[in-house]
Formats: structure tokens, sequence, C-alpha cells
């Protein structure tokens, strides 16, 4: 079994997002790219990692977009809010370390009848 990895590399973080569902049905992929997320980063004045922020910028998208959009949450600001509460929460791992031990646990998880999971194996390959 491997070790975690120490960090959230772009090469590691544009794999998961590209695996990532689409939360409006068209396939595979992120909501937004990493400049994307760099420039909204930036306007709000957020210093996190880049490949963490647009990791968890998407990942959110993907697995809660269907519920916030039935509740007007859409925007990509209110994305990086939530982003940065995923990364600054200190109920867990310390900042974007929790970001790196989510990823490599997702291997962990067994998915559910006809998903699968992209194994952290894959990614570093």
């Amino acid at each position: 079994m491997r070790d975690k990895p120490e960090k959230l590399t772009r090469e590691m973080a544009e794999k998961w997002v590209a695996n990532m569902d689409r939360a409006d049905g068209r396939g595979k992929g992120g909501q937004w790219t990493m400049e994307q997320t760099n420039q909204i980063m930036k306007q709000k004045g957020f210093d996190f990692d880049p490949a963490v922020f647009y990791a968890v910028c998407n990942m959110l998208h993907s697995d809660y977009s269907k519920t916030l959009s039935k509740y007007g949450v859409s925007t990509p600001e209110a994305y990086a809010e939530l982003a940065r509460d995923w990364i600054e929460n200190d109920d867990v791992a310390a900042g974007e370390r929790k970001t790196v031990c989510h990823y490599a646990d997702i291997v962990k998880c067994k998915p559910r009848p006809g998903r699968r999971f992209l194994s952290f194996r894959a990614l570093l390959l």
C-alpha cells in the first residue's frame, strides 16, 4: 500500500477533475479550468495552492450543484467560498492536506453498482 502523497500536484488535480461526473449530465470533466479558478481565487483574495483550489471547486460543483442550484446557488464565487470553507475547515486534517487525504482515500470506497471510481494508482501512472 502506498503512502498518501504530501501534496496534490497539478497533474493529479487535472486527472481527478477530468474523471469527475458532470452535474449537468454532459459526461466527465470539471465545470471550470484551472485558469478560471485561479482568477476567482485572485479576485477573492484567497491564497491556496492552485491545484487544490481547482480540484475542490470542481469537486464541490460535481457533488452538490444539483441541490445547490435548487436554492439559487450557482455562481463561481459561491463555489469559491465553499472551497475556502472546505480547505480551511479544521475539524479534520489541517488545511490543504485535507484535500490530498480525501483524494487518496477515494480508492478505499466501494463503488455503487454501475459506478466506478478512479483509482489512485491510475493517477500515478
